[in-house]
């Protein structure tokens, strides 16, 4: 009864309570009683119209977002995916070139596709050290003194200055490449211990 009383008083039947004191009926007449309570169903029609609606648009809202998320990991798919297949091309006479090699092994950590990660490590390592030990042979030819440090430098894959700064022998840091495919080889172990799960 009371939370009816209550209702009554936010339609603006009824006034406030005040202590033991009956409430003051605010409706002179029958008439004006129908047209609050007329009044009073179309308002709270119109709000639950209005809530539907506002749902409704969340609910649109919602749907364009998911469709928007949906299209743009498309999109990266394929960017990732054309990019591959064109730097797969690229690699193909194995020039020492990083640039195809980095990106190669950058995207297919990002699919997590570690077995392509590591082959293509594998083949730059190759590429690289052949190229290495290729300028390695043409400093020695140019300059026999150097041979002790190019081959050390070899071992140690460094690069070698002359006394004036000027480079005598520079390689690429295969090194590098050997700690990524450790780390590769690692992914790919757990990825396929998790697809046994």
């Amino acid at each position: 009864a009371g939370r009816i009383m209550d209702q009554l008083e936010c339609a603006g039947i009824v006034g406030e309570t005040s202590g033991i004191k009956a409430r003051e009926v605010l409706c002179k007449d029958e008439n004006e009683l129908e047209y609050k309570l007329n009044h009073l169903e179309k308002s709270r029609f119109e709000r639950l119209q209005q809530k539907q609606e506002e749902e409704f648009e969340e609910a649109s809202q919602r749907e364009i977002q998911n469709e928007s998320s949906r299209l743009i990991k498309l999109g990266i798919d394929l960017e990732i995916n054309e990019a591959i297949a064109i730097y797969e091309k690229a690699i193909i006479p194995q020039l020492p070139a990083t640039h195809p090699y980095d990106r190669l092994m950058i995207l297919y950590r990002k699919k997590k596709d570690y077995d392509n990660e590591v082959r293509i490590i594998k083949i730059a390592i190759s590429v690289f050290m052949k190229e290495n030990e290729r300028r390695a042979g043409r400093v020695i030819e140019n300059d026999s003194s150097l041979y002790k440090q190019v081959m050390q430098a070899l071992e140690t894959n460094e690069s070698i200055k002359y006394e004036d700064g000027k480079w005598a022998f520079v390689q690429y840091d295969v090194m590098e490449y050997i700690t990524r495919l450790e780390k590769a080889q690692k992914l790919y172990k757990k990825s396929q211990e998790q697809s046994k799960l």
